[in-house]
């Protein structure tokens, strides 16, 4: 299941394990998937990109929002409530060569 996201913040993280220093990303739904997110459901994220802010005038077309690769994929671990029509959902990245350990994805 592919979720289109945005990005909110990053925060770095150390695993003394194997010395790396990773980051815990946290992720907005940009787009809702058409089925529910659950604990155990595999997701793979995608980044949406904006208009390009470095076009002006009338005449500059925009560029069209496309999703990009951002290395994230795992299993959904957690849902926490934060208040009452907001929840979060923790997805271990399973991707070894990213720099994103931990996903925070709040719908």
């Amino acid at each position: 299941n592919t979720i289109i996201v945005r990005e909110r913040g990053l925060a770095p993280t150390h695993n003394p394990e194997n010395m790396t220093w990773k980051h815990a990303a946290w992720y907005d739904v940009a787009i809702v998937p058409a089925n529910p997110i659950t604990i155990g459901q595999k997701v793979r994220m995608r980044g949406i990109t904006g208009v390009d802010e470095g076009q002006h005038g009338e005449d500059a077309e925009p560029i069209p929002s496309r999703a990009v690769d951002l290395g994230v994929e795992g299993y959904v671990e957690q849902i926490r409530t934060l208040e009452r029509n907001t929840v979060e959902f923790v997805v271990k990245n399973e991707v070894e060569w990213s720099m994103i350990e931990l996903v925070y994805l709040t719908v």
